[in-house]
């Protein structure tokens, strides 16, 4: 399941549309409008519940998936059907990172790190972490889907663009030169 929290941005559109082609008999993309001003925690807590898929990738509604995510994920999922898998995830536009800056830096679990956009969980009832209703929960998320799950699989595959140029953010000005730089560095979505 790729599970999408959405306030009803525009940006939606795009995040969507970076999933579909990927779809595969038996995937789903689950998009659940989320007012509670929770950073969208609580809409992902509800999205697992519903999901029928062996595992999970969250997206927000201002990224877009990498254009082979899903296949990755689902080679790892076959590989590692229980375990959490760390991917890589690239910043587009974002106010604590340089433009094109990949994350995870080395294959380490620690803050700032790693993050929700990253993984791929499997749905395993029982050792599922939830989402706390608080700022900046992946860390939290991290750490409980580890204790529950054991230690996680860091792949070298990308698998998302985070705020991806042209993606209008309330901290930046957006420039429209940044698009040919985010087709540079392999957003299709640009």
């Amino acid at each position: 399941s790729v599970i999408t929290p959405t306030s009803g941005r525009a940006t939606l559109t795009r995040a969507v549309a970076s999933v579909g082609p990927q779809l595969r008999h038996g995937d789903e993309h689950l998009v659940l409008r989320n007012d509670a001003r929770d950073m969208g925690h609580s809409a992902r807590n509800a999205a697992m519940s519903r999901s029928s898929c062996s595992h999970f990738i969250f997206l927000d509604d201002d990224d877009t998936l990498d254009r082979n995510a899903l296949a990755a994920a689902r080679a790892f999922a076959a590989e590692y059907p229980g375990t959490l898998g760390i991917f890589r995830m690239r910043y587009g536009l974002h106010p604590h990172y340089p433009y094109g800056h990949v994350l995870w830096e080395t294959p380490e679990l620690r803050f700032a790190n790693v993050a929700g956009s990253m993984l791929v969980v499997p749905n395993a009832p029982g050792r599922l972490a939830t989402w706390p209703s608080k700022r900046a929960a992946d860390w939290d998320f991290i750490q409980e889907s580890v204790a529950l799950l054991g230690p996680p699989v860091f792949c070298e595959e990308l698998i998302q663009h985070v705020r991806p140029a042209g993606v209008k953010a309330p901290w930046a000005i957006v420039r429209p030169k940044l698009k040919s730089v985010d087709r540079a560095l392999g957003n299709p979505f640009s």
